[in-house]
């Protein structure tokens, strides 16, 4: 049995803190600590050890099986984790519910998404951005559709259907020529007729004989196989079709998702309970504050704030998350994001301002700023203000640093600064 989690791209939407992580996206901190090591010193979790945290509910079902995970996102099921494995040769977990009527599939807007449909022969196939009438027509070799919902794109698959994707596929494994996607590439030629199949993929702009073609491919490679089709290909796993979302691929998600801590909901509660953040641990602080491994002065005033992994002397921060900051003096206005800084002067983030420090193995220190509303993707290339460099150049950087000399580095950093400040508030 083998989990593999997929870092999912460079995190250019969720620059700069990836950068910060010399290139590690799902390395990512999250506002959240774990005690770690013999002290049980409080080390910051990140997106990727939430991940295989929660995912690890899965593994007494899928033995044998290779199973894929998105390294940048958490999911909560609302039902039990549970299931069959052994019934079809691959499954996708997926937020299903009662196949809608055509109003219904409008007004959630089913058509913006990619959807797994499900059949009363536990058949399941992949549909994306179709209207309720195309559904229809293209699940029709299924039977009757009883259930449709989101996927979540992670998946699993048998040992036997591996071994066949690795041998048909064996020419460009070896020469490294060509890229698939698992939705377009195995799941839909896998599970839909042709003429659906060369539908959806000319809204890819994917011409009909080349969509064709890949079909039959897909479609020898199973006729030709020793698998046991008497089972589906693709399965279902359902999460709830209410189960928790929590995406950090962008860094308005990471923001909201943080500002989820302290909202007085119960998805609000489940997600505190998953990252065993409490709120009310820091006296001073006012509102509805979540505060982890907190040290500061005692003059610091702190309202509706996100903290963890913080030793700040003065610190003053209203509606701002703090992440793994080390400073003097700190301020933050709403909605701001301080992240993996060592400041040892003052540092003033306005509304929106976001502010993170990379360490390189040579003591060096670059800090990279953004704000809120810039998309990381547009700007990948540009160099904004305040900063040395782009998103792209530090990206670059990254790729030559030795990542473990840069994490020594930064935690000394922190370190160093932390001994000199006078911090008699702790929790």
């Amino acid at each position: 049995s083998v989990a593999m989690y997929h870092t999912a791209g460079k995190g250019t939407r969720l620059a700069p803190l990836p950068g910060a992580e010399n290139n590690n996206k799902p390395g990512v901190k999250l506002p959240a600590s774990a005690p770690v090591g013999e002290h049980k010193a409080p080390a910051s979790l990140t997106i990727l050890e939430c991940v295989v945290k929660q995912t690890g509910i899965y593994a007494a079902s899928r033995v044998g099986r290779l199973s894929v995970y998105w390294g940048d996102q958490i999911f909560v099921p609302t039902v039990p984790a549970t299931y069959d494995a052994s019934k079809a040769h691959a499954d996708i977990l997926c937020m299903l519910g009662p196949m809608p009527s055509a109003a219904e599939w409008a007004e959630k807007g089913l058509d913006k998404y990619g959807l797994i449909a499900c059949s009363t022969s536990g058949k399941a196939c992949q549909i994306e951005k179709v209207d309720h009438a195309t559904a229809l027509k293209m699940t029709s070799s299924l039977g009757e559709i009883t259930n449709v919902g989101t996927s979540l794109g992670s998946f699993s698959v048998s040992a036997d259907l591996l071994a066949c994707l690795m041998t048909e596929f064996a020419p460009e494994l070896a020469e490294k020529t060509a890229a698939l996607d698992t939705d377009p590439d195995w799941w839909m030629p896998m599970t839909l007729p042709v003429d659906a199949y060369v539908q959806l993929m000319s809204k890819k702009g994917i011409a009909e004989t080349d969509a064709s073609t890949h079909h039959a491919r897909i479609q020898a490679m199973l006729a030709k196989s020793t698998l046991d089709m008497a089972k589906p290909i693709l399965g279902a796993v359902d999460v709830g079709a209410d189960a928790y979302w929590w995406d950090y691929g962008q860094l308005k998600l990471y923001l909201k998702n943080a500002f989820r801590l302290v909202e007085d909901n119960v998805e609000a509660e489940a997600m505190r309970e998953f990252m065993a953040v409490k709120l009310g641990t820091l006296e001073l602080a006012k509102g509805r504050t979540a505060a982890t491994a907190v040290k500061c002065g005692a003059a610091s005033s702190v309202a509706d704030a996100v903290l963890a992994n913080v030793s700040v002397e003065s610190l003053e921060a209203t509606n701002a998350v703090v992440v793994n900051v080390t400073a003097k003096k700190l301020v933050c206005a709403k909605n701001s994001v301080a992240y993996n800084v060592v400041e040892p002067g003052e540092l003033v983030l306005a509304e929106g301002d976001v502010v993170t420090d990379i360490f390189m193995p040579d003591g060096t220190k670059i800090r990279q700023t953004s704000r809120l509303d810039v998309d990381g993707k547009t700007a990948w290339k540009q160099v904004l203000e305040g900063n040395a460099f782009s998103f792209e150049q530090i990206y670059k950087t990254n790729l030559t640093t030795d990542v473990v000399q840069s994490a020594v580095v930064g935690a000394k950093a922190h370190a160093d600064l932390a001994a000199t400040l006078d911090l008699p508030v702790s929790v």
